[in-house]
């Protein structure tokens, strides 16, 4: 309603008033009035007693008369408390039946609304580019310590579940099984061979450490290149993929863990090594770098403008799928509807309680003029009203009387 309206109703309302009072006394300028005279004499007076009337009961709705702390005055701002509690029960007991809103929403054609709304206008980059911007904004943001410590709690969990499965155990013994055959055997042989020709000294030095006195040096020199020439034999051939001692090596490394899985060896070497780490400092660090590194990927992909026009284009697509099919229409309108129903039973007492609460917040004067603005001039029809049926009723008991008497 037009908050302008209220001024001319009272207005109006005032004036039906005058009016009368000005009829009333405009009858007694006659020194003999007749009895047609005496008829608007007592009409207009009858009236004037309605108009008061319901002056009054509507001022006292929401303020004292004429200032006049009257009791039973001021019903509103005096029971504001009452008025918000009611109010909010009233809207959730009666406004928020979860049959009712199903049904309305059923019937609302809420799809066919909303992929419509969406196609036109630009109306989903208005929707797309906020919400991205303010899902960047929150990841570029830095998360509360608690958040952060619940995250790491979370893929410490997760890192420790995964750990103990059998299908982890099964999935590590296939990694180090590649591991023992093919080019990266082979790699790490090369590797070996390599660094015991590069340490050809640390060989004689470790032989002559562990010989006795009596031997001499040159034995020790001789026995130590023989181990090492003995060694890098043997690193040489097994770097070779089809010699007999490579495959024999291959084979028994990989019975050696399948035996380690049957009696859950490696399993347990897993699980103590992953436990071991996430009990630790580096683990901590490590997850919070983690999580923050994922925030800011995250960030960077949601700002990228083709990451962006795909989830416009996305959306679109499907708004006009949705458009041009009822039968999807209908299935996303009961879904939505279903969704509700299951939904409004808890949040109704929430939703009274908030009206409640912002109502019994408002100061007094807002109050008043909140309700005035809204029922205000449909209040002042009832002061038009009572003038005018105070007036006709007035008439009519003159015109009884005059005819019985």
């Amino acid at each position: 309603m037009n908050a302008l309206d209220l001024p001319a109703m009272r207005k109006a309302a005032t004036g039906t008033l005058l009016v009368l009072v000005a009829v009333y006394l405009l009858t007694f300028l006659s020194g003999s009035p007749g009895t047609p005279l005496r008829l608007f004499r007592a009409a207009a007076g009858a009236g004037i007693v309605g108009a008061l009337a319901d002056w009054f009961a509507v001022v006292a709705l929401f303020r004292h008369p004429m200032g006049i702390p009257i009791p039973h005055t001021a019903l509103l701002p005096r029971n504001q408390e009452r008025v918000a509690v009611n109010v909010g029960r009233f809207i959730e007991e009666h406004f928020l039946q979860p049959s009712l809103l199903v049904t309305q929403l059923r019937e609302s054609k809420l799809a066919a609304k909303v992929s419509g709304w969406l196609l036109t206008g630009g109306h989903a980059e208005l929707i797309v580019r906020p919400i991205l911007s303010s899902a960047t904004n929150f990841l570029r943001a830095d998360l509360p310590a608690d958040l952060t410590k619940t995250l790491a709690s979370i893929l410490q969990k997760l890192t420790r579940d995964a750990s103990g499965s059998a299908r982890t155990t099964q999935e590590v013994s296939e990694l180090l099984k590649q591991g023992f055959r093919g080019e990266t055997l082979t790699e790490i042989i090369g590797f070996l061979h390599d660094t015991v020709d590069r340490h050809r000294d640390t060989a004689r030095a470790l032989v002559s450490d562990n010989s006795r006195w009596w031997i001499s040096a040159r034995i020790e020199k001789n026995a130590a290149d023989m181990i090492v020439k003995g060694l890098m034999s043997v690193l040489a051939e097994m770097s070779n993929p089809e010699s007999a001692l490579r495959k024999e090596f291959e084979t028994a490394a990989q019975t050696t863990l399948d035996n380690a899985i049957t009696q859950d060896r490696l399993q347990q070497v897993i699980a103590r090594s992953v436990d071991a780490y996430l009990n630790s400092e580096r683990f901590d660090d490590k997850a919070t770098e983690l999580i923050e590194g994922i925030k800011h990927h995250l960030a960077d992909y949601l700002e990228n403008e083709t990451f962006i026009q795909t989830v416009l284009t996305t959306l679109e697509k499907g708004a006009k799928e949705v458009s041009e099919d009822e039968t999807l229409q209908n299935r996303i309108d009961a879904g939505v509807a279903e969704i509700a129903g299951k939904l409004v039973p808890e949040l109704r007492p929430y939703v009274g309680a908030y009206i409640a609460q912002t109502i019994r917040n408002w100061d007094p004067d807002m109050l008043v003029e909140r309700f005035e603005t809204e029922a205000g001039r449909d209040l002042q029809f009832i002061r038009i009203n009572g003038a005018l049926l105070g007036f006709l009723i007035g008439g009519g008991l003159f015109a009884i009387e005059h005819a019985i008497g």
